[in-house]
Order: C-alpha cells, then sequence, then structure tokens
C-alpha cells in the first residue's frame, strides 16, 4: 500500500499527515511535498485516474471558477483594508506631526521662561553654569557679583 504526505488540517497534527495514496481527496487535501506530487501522479497513471472525463473535467472547472471568485472577493478586502490601514498611518502620521508641534511650543515656553529668570537671584554656580553656557569665560576666584555684571554685560 502506497501512503502520502499531506499539508495538515490543523496544528495539532504537526508538520504532515501521512495518508493512503487511494484516500487522497483533492477537494480535502493538497500533497505536501514532490515526493507525494509525484507518487499522486504514479498512482493516478496507474489506476487510469490520469485521463478524466468531460464531466469531471467540467466539474473542475467549476471548482476553479468557484475559487477564483472567492479569491477575487478576498483581494477585494485586501485591498479595502490596504486603504484604511494607509489612513490610519497618515492619521498617526498627523498626530506625531502635532505632538512634535506641540512638544517644540512647551521647549520654547520652558526657554523663554527660564530666560526671564532674574539673575540677582541665582546662586553663585547657576551664575556660573549660565556663564559657561553662554561661552564667556570667568576667573574662578570671582565673587558672585563679579559674575552678576559680566552675565548681564553679555
Amino acid at each position: 500500500m502506497i501512503t502520502i504526505k499531506i499539508k495538515p488540517s490543523h496544528p495539532s497534527q504537526g508538520d504532515y499527515v501521512v495518508i493512503n495514496v487511494s484516500d487522497f481527496d483533492p477537494q480535502k487535501h493538497e500533497p505536501f511535498d514532490q515526493e507525494s506530487r509525484d507518487a499522486l501522479l504514479e498512482y493516478a497513471a496507474e489506476s487510469g485516474h490520469l485521463n478524466p472525463s468531460e464531466p469531471e473535467l467540467q466539474a473542475m472547472h467549476d471548482q476553479l471558477l468557484v475559487r477564483q471568485g472567492q479569491l477575487d472577493d478576498r483581494e477585494l478586502q485586501l485591498n479595502q483594508r490596504a486603504g484604511l490601514l494607509d489612513a490610519r498611518e497618515q492619521t498617526l502620521l498627523e498626530r506625531e506631526m502635532a505632538n512634535a508641534t506641540e512638544a517644540q511650543r512647551l521647549a520654547d515656553l520652558a526657554a523663554a521662561q527660564a530666560a526671564q529668570i532674574d539673575p540677582a537671584s541665582m546662586t553663585k554656580a547657576q551664575l556660573q553654569a549660565a556663564l559657561t553656557a553662554k561661552g564667556v569665560p570667568f576667573s574662578s576666584t570671582a565673587d558672585k557679583a563679579e559674575l552678576l555684571a559680566l552675565l548681564t554685560g553679555a
């Protein structure tokens, strides 16, 4: 008895299922590999099933037309879904741009508020950091009044 491997109909069946070649039904089964396809052709040639009759050919043709219709419907569904995904992606990009704009606005606002700090109320360390940030040289022994004069003059 000749056996062939077919693709499983459920994940729990593993990578393939072994059946008798005589039990193969092309409407239910799909050969797993080339060896199984070759065994099916050999069985069909030996058993006389290689040359289908006209009604069998018509039935196969009808099945192919039905399958083509199903595939066309599926293609339409996938194209519609792709359009929806494109629209969603565009919406997300617009939101991302709006978020980036808002983040920049908030950063600018924070910088403006930081710039409005009264230098006279700053500590010596803050004055040194501000002068360093502006690239103004100062003596490490300078007192707060000297640092404040350098900062307001810069």
